[in-house]
């Protein structure tokens, strides 16, 4: 947004995206708006009613908004098919010249007087049939709602031109294997650490029985039964379980 024409009847206002200087906030009057694209939205206002406006690629329309109310010009006592025709064409170019397209263009609409922008009637005029008293101290159709301006949307954001294709990152992460050697086959386990087949439930009664009664650290003395059995008594504390309750 440079280079705007300083005599002309528009007047542009940034709603969304205009960007301040840090270092100097202050911002002088008609000076080059710095926005960010991605969320800039300004509106740009005519100081007269218009009947449409146009995005313009040269000589072509490339978008329009339009309004239905007709505009006439009452103190100029148009009326009919005596229409006022005003058209507002924006072109929005970058300095290498070429046309900016995708702009979102929405209809910015106002409450103007009727005095100015309605239609003329004779019957109602006072130079013609009496001063019309009532209309004049009337409250009602005092106002038209006429198109008065546009509100602008940038483009919205595409996507970059990656020059990176899309890959999968768990292929990524293989390696081919050069060698020439394959893998040897798989082998099966020594049978020599497989486990002992399990032996029926009387003769494993009988094996337990047998090294409890002859254990084989005994070495003659008989007492591994009975410091076996005082180990865990002191240990689970069954020892002074019924002491502290005597």
């Amino acid at each position: 947004f440079i280079d705007v024409p300083q005599d002309q009847a528009h007047t542009f206002l940034a709603q969304s995206g205009l960007m301040n200087n840090d270092e100097k906030p202050d911002r002088t009057h008609n000076q080059t708006w710095l926005v960010r694209g991605g969320s800039f939205v300004c509106a740009i206002g005519c100081k007269m009613a218009i009947k449409s406006a146009d995005q313009m690629d040269g000589d072509k329309s490339i978008g329009q908004v339009t309004h239905d109310e007709a505009i006439y010009a009452r103190p100029m006592k148009l009326q009919g098919a005596s229409q006022l025709e005003s058209t507002l064409q924006i072109s929005i170019i970058r300095k290498d010249g070429q046309v900016i397209q995708g702009w979102t263009m929405e209809k910015v609409t106002k409450s103007l007087p009727a005095g100015l922008w309605g239609e003329y009637n004779s019957s109602t005029d006072p130079l013609k049939s009496g001063n019309n008293i009532n209309g004049l101290l009337s409250s009602s159709g005092g106002t038209i709602n006429l198109l008065a301006g546009v509100r602008l949307t940038a483009p919205p954001p595409h996507m970059s031109n990656d020059p990176y294709p899309v890959f999968n990152i768990l292929d990524a992460e293989l390696q081919a294997l050069t060698a020439e050697k394959p893998f040897p086959e798989s082998e099966g386990s020594n049978k020599n650490w497989d486990p002992a087949e399990p032996l029926e439930t009387t003769q494993q009664w009988e094996i337990v029985r047998g090294k409890w009664a002859v254990p084989d650290w005994d070495q003659g003395e008989g007492k591994v039964q009975e410091e076996f059995v005082s180990g865990w008594t002191a240990a689970l504390g069954w020892d002074t379980g019924l002491s502290q309750w005597a």
